[in-house]
């Protein structure tokens, strides 16, 4: 930050004061700043995909003013600003960080680190990303980006409070209040973009490991996931099958956000049968599907396990490659318009608080899927908690106590794929099943 207290560079203390804003880019969309002065002092985006776009003044909503107004103070060399929002509002977002679904009460560094091992309290994973999603207590949705790309500390314990905190001056771009989640993310992406279409082989499974030293251990392990009939796409080598571990080179014997999952049995340390089956019942079922282990520990491939979490994954695995039309769906839609392909249960109702912190049930577009029980309990035994309105359980004949439920949100149809090994198997003439699920009335 200039002069290291203030933008103007004066070295003087200044109080908290109402930033100075514009509208741009879309209805509801704000950018914010210390003050009219700052604004030549902040570094060009670059998180808008047009950096233009964040500079530009909206005409036609330059007579609005935004319902909530930041303010702002340089302490010590940091900009700090608090925006407060209505009594009993639920926060989310803060980037990649490990712990809760609902990121209310916590505090978050954007300083990104290869977390190995990270446990609950973990605040700096992979990615840094400074957005707050606040669900406000009558059910609408408001988005909160720091345009920086400096440490940031997110602060979220103060009640219904937003608070950056970052060196340099940087603008605060708000969207909305908007009447949903989703219509905030749409206006995010209008912003910063959309993700890529993938492949449709890379939402088949992948497996991993740290590593598969040699070419014929690759191929042993591609031959039993055929061998045994469990779907796969595609098998990772990790770091050594580069020369030196030096990106771009190979030895001799070997060589995206919604795009995300975990690794599949955990990375660090061994995983049991059990643990590992439950794992791959909800890890086909996220958005990218991966199992991966580190070096030095045991193999984990699903018939590692035994004959009965290999069964559960192969049950698993069927799911996931039926649902592939459907998840391909609902990626076409996060490209083209923004919205999420995995999202929590909350975006189903968001005037409902009792969804607000559940986390062991999400939704694949209008697909609920939810944890089938509680540790060593039978399927029945869990009660799942869904948001209002009828919503039709289904399987593929395959209920298994480690697989998680399945519904589809009644008055809602979802294309259904056949059975196969790999995405190179469909064919355009394959048969595709629509599954139904009627409303109250009986309709679809």
């Amino acid at each position: 930050m200039v002069g290291q207290e203030d933008p103007q560079g004066t070295g003087k203390m200044e109080h908290s004061r109402q930033m100075v804003f514009m509208p741009i880019l879309e209805e509801d969309v704000y950018r914010f700043d210390y003050d009219g002065d700052a604004r030549k002092y902040v570094f060009p985006s670059l998180s808008f995909v047009d950096t233009t776009a964040r500079d530009s003044l909206l005409e036609v909503s330059m007579h609005k003013v935004p319902e909530y107004i930041p303010f702002c103070e340089c302490l010590q060399g940091q900009q700090v600003v608090t925006i407060e929002l209505p009594h009993g509002t639920s926060f989310y977002g803060t980037g990649e960080v490990s712990g809760s679904l609902e990121r209310t009460g916590k505090r978050v560094f954007t300083w990104n680190t290869d977390a190995w091992g990270y446990g609950h309290s973990t605040t700096s994973l992979y990615q840094s990303h400074p957005w707050v999603l606040a669900i406000l207590p009558n059910g609408q949705a408001y988005g909160v980006l720091a345009d920086t790309t400096r440490r940031c500390e997110i602060d979220l314990r103060r009640d219904s409070t937003v608070k950056f905190s970052a060196s340099e001056v940087y603008p605060l771009i708000t969207f909305g209040p908007f009447p949903s989640p989703t219509l905030v993310l749409r206006s995010l992406s209008h912003a910063i973009g959309t993700v890529f279409m993938p492949p449709k082989w890379s939402l088949g499974y992948h497996q991993c490991r740290w590593s598969y030293e040699t070419d014929a251990r690759v191929l042993e392990v591609a031959k039993s996931f055929r061998e045994k009939q469990l779907p796969c796409d595609v098998i990772w080598m990790d770091i050594d099958y580069m020369h030196g571990f030096r990106c771009f080179t190979f030895d001799p014997g070997l060589s995206g956000q919604p795009l995300s999952g975990p690794d599949i049995g955990g990375f660090a340390g061994n995983a049991t049968p059990r643990l590992f089956a439950r794992w791959m019942g909800i890890g086909t079922m996220l958005p990218f599907s991966r199992g991966h282990s580190e070096a030095q520990t045991t193999d984990h491939e699903p018939w590692v396990f035994g004959a009965e979490c290999e069964k559960v994954c192969q049950l698993a695995l069927r799911r996931r490659y039926r649902l592939l039309p459907h998840l391909y769906t609902l990626f076409y839609f996060a490209h083209t318009k923004g919205d999420l392909v995995a999202s929590p249960l909350f975006f189903a109702d968001c005037e409902d608080p009792n969804l607000r912190d559940i986390e062991d049930t999400f939704l694949l577009g209008q697909l609920l899927v939810s944890a089938s029980t509680a540790r060593e309990k039978i399927s029945d035994s869990k009660e799942t908690v869904l948001p209002k309105g009828v919503w039709r359980r289904f399987d593929f004949d395959d209920n298994h106590p480690d697989l998680p439920l399945l519904y589809l949100r009644g008055g809602s149809i979802i294309p259904i794929g056949p059975c196969i090994q790999h995405t190179g198997e469909a064919k355009p003439t394959d048969t595709v099943t629509l599954l139904v699920a009627l409303d109250e009335q009986g309709n679809p």
